[in-house]
């Protein structure tokens, strides 16, 4: 980065929570929201995935975390309301919805502390396992019966990798993937539960001190490049069969997950 011509090598700009932070870095930290973004246009998640991991690694995790939370509960919100009414599908997924709450609270206090290989390992691990899991076996389905149950189990553990990633999107995903829905079904229960999730967690996160006055202000400005790139993505998603949106979602899941990996033992 440090040849990077279009701006002064010593160029900085002072927002409340990144103080100091060099025009080139807030160039390329915008870019990386804006593919957030954009990868969640397509495929109705990604986006802490892709911009908690680039934005920790160049400023710090807890930054990362910060900065994405309200692009996170905006866009979920946006997502979910897009897609239609939600009182139907609200009432199928409650069983996931509250021990995902309550599996955030639990481990929302732990991000300040946690380090960034920790982190990285964890979040990691399981992207990695569920999406292989569903590229060997593309037709694993979760039966009705035991939709509640399960959904209950999927809840939990994607509210603790949350609380301390922000990041519980990969086992509803695969959750979602194995009630086989459609793909505009899948992006509404995506951003149903997902908003029902960030919303708590980003009061979870100012309870812990993880956000609060001095840097929420940049969490707002984040959404500009967010709604930027989603509005792309959800272009390209209108242009994508449902075969090939399982396909590019799964590939997603499964890159994200090495670069994960990689981040954690290099």
């Amino acid at each position: 980065m440090a040849g990077f011509p279009l701006f002064p090598r010593n160029a900085s700009i002072r927002i409340p929570g990144v103080d100091g932070l060099g025009l080139e870095t807030l160039s390329l930290v915008f870019a990386l929201l804006a593919l957030g973004g954009a990868v969640k246009g397509v495929t109705g998640i990604g986006l802490p995935l892709v911009a908690v991991t680039g934005v920790a690694s160049v400023t710090d995790v807890q930054t990362g975390v910060a900065t994405i939370v309200v692009p996170i509960v905006a866009s979920n919100l946006w997502q979910a309301l897009r897609a239609g009414w939600p009182g139907v599908t609200l009432r199928r997924f409650w069983p996931v919805v509250v021990p995902l709450i309550l599996g955030l609270w639990w481990s929302s206090g732990m991000v300040a502390t946690s380090d960034a290989r920790t982190l990285y390992l964890v979040l990691g691990t399981t992207v990695v396992v569920f999406s292989t899991v569903f590229a060997i076996s593309p037709r694993l389905r979760v039966p009705r019966r035991a939709e509640r149950w399960s959904g209950g189990v999927i809840g939990a553990v994607a509210g603790v990798i949350g609380g301390f990633t922000t990041v519980f999107g990969p086992p509803i995903s695969m959750y979602l993937l194995a009630l086989d829905l459609k793909k505009e079904e899948f992006i509404q229960a995506v951003g149903i539960l997902f908003f029902s999730g960030a919303l708590p967690m980003m009061i979870f996160y100012w309870i812990h001190g993880v956000i609060g006055p001095d840097n929420i202000g940049w969490s707002v400005l984040a959404c500009v490049p967010v709604f930027l790139g989603l509005a792309i993505g959800q272009w390209v998603r209108g242009r994508v069969d449902q075969d090939t949106f399982r396909k590019v979602l799964l590939a997603m899941l499964f890159v994200v997950g090495l670069n994960l990996l990689r981040r954690a033992l290099v």
